[in-house]
């Protein structure tokens, strides 16, 4: 909808157009506005003077929204493709009205221009904001395509240490890929990978390991210890690609969890564009927050 110095600037031009009552009447029915929106207004009322009554056709369109922007349209350039004025001239102080019609119909224009011009601008800073918005998208999932083939890759790798060094380089480009700053060193012992990224304005410290066997307890508990020892702002996220026993999961459970657990499938997922890495992660940390349960998979979190 046009803008209110539009709206105003337009009101004062149809006040002035025509000094009669019934000549402003039949220059509105001519434009086949919605309903009986001229034709119910108080034309014969002596107490209903023009501005008033325009008032009420241009509100009334307002109230429509999207639906009354055309017949506003219409109305504006039926105001500005008036050719002459010229019957005003008969009136008393023709000339000095023929003056202000002129002068509130080119206000309009005016406005109208500089309006109509500034959409025009919006509409392609819109445009391009949409391109970049798509391209940024793109360049996402070529990332992910590509995080996925480093993923599958690595199942293939026998050598315990190099696939703990390919492994270091890929969650540090996972991290990347979904915004999550990771900083400070990676450092590899064996097939354990520590590093720390931020999310949420929480700092979190993360424990990755890709082995045969599944986490125990001793190996949660340890590194919650290490979670603990950190500032109050600060949570952890254990990563095992072959999830965690049973027994451990049982013993962690009772406590009051410091650490989100993560597995393989959870990244597959992830990878396969199935769930989003960041809702995620703030699922579970919400599902620990509440009930003590630091092992949301996301088969459960997704359904």
């Amino acid at each position: 909808m046009y803008p209110v110095e539009v709206i105003q600037a337009l009101k004062e031009a149809l006040r002035s157009i025509y000094w009669y009552k019934d000549d402003l009447r039949l220059f509105l029915l001519a434009l086949d506005l919605p309903g009986n929106l001229v034709i119910k207004q108080g034309w014969h009322d002596d107490k209903e003077y023009k501005v008033r009554i325009v008032s009420k056709i241009l509100d009334e369109l307002l109230a429509k929204g999207a639906d009354g922007l055309g017949p506003m349209r219409r109305i504006i350039q039926a105001v500005l493709d008036i050719p002459s004025f010229e019957h005003l001239s008969q009136l008393e102080g023709g000339a000095a009205k023929i003056q202000a019609a002129r002068r509130s119909v080119e206000m309009l224009r005016g406005l109208v221009l500089s309006h109509d011009e500034s959409f025009k601008v919006r509409s392609a800073d819109r445009g391009k904001d949409a391109i970049k918005v798509g391209n940024a998208a793109k360049r996402m999932n070529d990332e992910i395509e590509g995080l996925q083939i480093r993923f599958n890759e690595l199942a293939m790798v026998g050598d315990p240490r190099q696939r703990g060094f390919l492994f270091e380089s890929f969650l540090r480009d996972l991290f990347t890929a979904f915004d999550l700053n990771p900083r400070g060193s990676f450092r590899i012992v064996g097939e354990q990978i520590d590093g720390a990224f931020e999310f949420q304005n929480t700092q979190f410290l993360l424990e990755a390991r890709w082995q045969k066997e599944r986490q125990s307890a001793a190996a949660l508990d340890a590194f919650s210890k290490k979670v603990e020892r950190k500032l109050d702002n600060t949570l952890g996220l254990f990563i095992s690609l072959n999830g965690y026993t049973e027994d451990g999961l049982e013993a962690f459970r009772k406590g009051r969890p410091a650490i989100v657990l993560m597995d393989g499938e959870d990244l597959a997922l992830a990878l396969q564009g199935l769930v989003d890495f960041r809702e995620l992660l703030r699922r579970k940390v919400r599902h620990a927050s509440q009930t003590g349960d630091p092992y949301l998979r996301a088969r459960d979190a997704y359904g």
